[in-house]
């Protein structure tokens, strides 16, 4: 799925023609897996009424606490698709990536998690 994401905006960067469309694929793959996170742990919050956060850093934690872990998180993301990119961009190169379907697709698996994390937020 994610390698999905990491092409499809890969391929819309490079038609666009950014500087370095591999690095903003990349942004756009670890913003994917903080939303499908994001999502997640307000499902675990909204179904089971655990709030996983606050059991691991308990009621007032510092939001500068996240930082060395996102730092860590982005690094791993762009070590691993710089080692995979050529191997993803060789499969992906002749066949079509930028169709309506591919779209409606990407922007489904990228977007709505953030928009069932906030509804589950919300209604709890």
């Amino acid at each position: 799925m994610y390698g999905f994401i990491y092409i499809f905006f890969y391929k819309l960067f490079e038609r666009i023609g950014t500087v370095d469309p591999r690095d903003n694929a990349s942004s756009i793959v670890l913003i994917a897996m903080f939303f499908h996170s994001f999502l997640f742990l307000s499902a675990i919050n909204y179904f089971i009424g655990i709030n996983v956060l606050v059991m691991v850093f308990g009621e007032n934690h510092s939001k500068y606490l996240w930082l060395p872990v996102i730092i860590f998180i982005m690094f791993l993301v762009y070590r691993y698709f710089k080692k995979s990119s050529d191997r993803l961009i060789s499969q992906y190169k002749t066949k079509s990536v930028l169709t309506i379907k591919n779209i409606v697709l990407a922007t489904v698996v990228v977007l709505l998690p953030l928009f069932l994390g906030i509804v589950f937020l919300n209604y709890q």
